[in-house]
């Protein structure tokens, strides 16, 4: 008997706008981008729950302000 288990992975990028400039995020800037993440991240997983996903894995920045610039 063959077990099947549906994994999920999410990776994702800031969905909320981010200042062109270089100049540091302040706090509120943080909790903004923090904010939508986490609930773009909520839908994501909610979709792969609805698809049958039984494990689901996320990237380790999820929530937080991605800064890694290419």
């Amino acid at each position: 008997m063959v077990n099947v288990i549906r994994a999920a992975m999410i990776e994702t990028m800031n969905v909320a706008e981010i200042p062109d400039d270089t100049s540091p995020l302040d706090d509120e800037d943080i909790s903004r981008i923090r904010d939508a993440n986490i609930a773009h991240v909520v839908k994501l997983i909610r979709l792969a729950f609805s698809e049958g996903a039984e494990i689901i894995c996320l990237n380790e920045l999820a929530p937080a302000p991605y800064f890694a610039i290419g």
